[in-house]
């Protein structure tokens, strides 16, 4: 019978490996930041704001056309900074439809806009 060479390492110690770097690489990706959806959600603001103070029945659907694929890329790449800014962008857009007549006649809730 052979005896087995030192090369060859025991499936335990195998599996172990494994496991470690499975868990190092969980790690290294938990750590890093990612800032995808960070401009999709800042232009939003951006149109959001002049929604409310000049044509919002242009702004407002500009921002919410640029918040749409911010939140996707922001919760597919986990970034928080993204999610923020969305989310704000998404205060601002009801905001801004909220505040402007024309924008509530279109969806129907004309009654709420005071003259």
């Amino acid at each position: 019978m052979s005896s087995p060479s030192r090369d060859h390492k025991h499936p335990v110690q195998l599996v172990e490996a494994m496991i470690v770097k499975r868990c190092k690489s969980r790690i290294r990706m938990t750590t890093q930041t990612s800032s995808a959806g960070t401009g999709a959600g800042i232009c939003s603001c951006a149109m959001a704001l002049a929604g409310i103070f000049f044509w919002g029945i242009i702004f407002v659907p500009l921002a919410f056309l640029f918040m749409l694929p911010g939140f996707l890329l922001a919760i597919i790449n986990g970034s928080r900074a993204g999610l923020g800014y969305n989310f704000l962008a998404l205060l601002l857009t009801i905001a801004a439809i909220v505040t402007s007549p024309v924008l509530l006649g279109v969806i129907g809730l004309s009654s709420l806009a005071i003259l």
